[in-house]
Order: C-alpha cells, then sequence, then structure tokens
C-alpha cells in the first residue's frame, strides 16, 4: 500500500536510476492464457461461431476449480443487446406516423 502520507506523492520519486524499476518478464509475454467465460454469458445468435467452444463450455467448471467464483453463483443469461436495440428502433419507426409527401408535378417554362 502506498504511503500517501509522505510529503512528496509518486513512487518514481524514489528510483535512483531507470534500472530500479526494470520487470523480468517470460519469454514470451503475449502467450497469457485467455479468459475463462462461461457460456451462460454469450448471447444465444453468437455462440455458433465462437473459436474454442469447448473453452466457454467448461469454464464455470474451471473458475470453480480454482477457487475463483463458489460453486452457487448464480449465473444469469447473456442478454444481447444489440438485438434489443434494433427491435426498439424498428417499433420506434413503426410507431411513428407516416407522412407522405405531396406529388409535385414539375413546372413547364413558357414559350
Amino acid at each position: 500500500m502506498f504511503d500517501y502520507r509522505r510529503p512528496h506523492y509518486g513512487p518514481w520519486l524514489d528510483c535512483r536510476s531507470n534500472r530500479d524499476g526494470l520487470l523480468e518478464l517470460p519469454p514470451d509475454p503475449l502467450a497469457v492464457e485467455p479468459p475463462w467465460i462461461p457460456i451462460s454469458q454469450i448471447p444465444h445468435k453468437i455462440r455458433r461461431g465462437l473459436p474454442d467452444r469447448w473453452r466457454y463450455l467448461v469454464a464455470r467448471d474451471t473458475l470453480i476449480s480454482r477457487g475463483i467464483i463458489d460453486a452457487h453463483y448464480p449465473f444469469r443469461e447473456s442478454i444481447y443487446y444489440n438485438e434489443q436495440r434494433r427491435l426498439k428502433k424498428a417499433a420506434r419507426q413503426a410507431a411513428r406516423p407516416q407522412t407522405t409527401t405531396p406529388l409535385l408535378t414539375p413546372v413547364q417554362p413558357k414559350p
């Protein structure tokens, strides 16, 4: 925990050189484990195109076995908000009164 009662803020003020804050990275730092997302958190309409579908199917069990979530945690089904927005927009457009513009006939120039 950082001590905010210090007269000068910022742990960077404690650095004597640029080498003080070097981190040891793994050989392949971009090879991190993808997130474990339970399948119930993915909307039904986009589940078909999931890469590594098995990962989503076993995610809940993996999170429970690792102690990240409680076994009794109730997951709610995900809501596909894009579909809700489309339906609301279509309902608004259908409720909007249809106005017809009067047909204009072109005026013939006088000879």
